[in-house]
């Protein structure tokens, strides 16, 4: 039984990197939203379901599948 993190190697450092640019703070990177045809200046179509799917353009980001499918 492990009681402590110490005594399997303890946690791993992680290394952070600067965030893709996101104009309108709607969750999807601007050079995503080029990508698939959205306007990077508005937040409202991170909310919407561009091939009515179920999943909103956001849940499309996020899961690295394609908007327009």
């Amino acid at each position: 039984i492990i009681d402590s993190p110490k005594q399997v190697g303890g946690w791993p450092e992680l290394k952070s990197t600067t965030p893709p640019s996101d104009s309108d703070g709607d969750g999807m990177s601007d050079e995503w939203e080029r990508r698939h045809g959205f306007n990077p200046a508005d937040s409202s179509d991170g909310a919407t379901d561009a091939d009515h799917n179920g999943y909103t353009n956001l849940e499309e980001y996020l899961n690295a599948t394609n908007p327009r499918d």
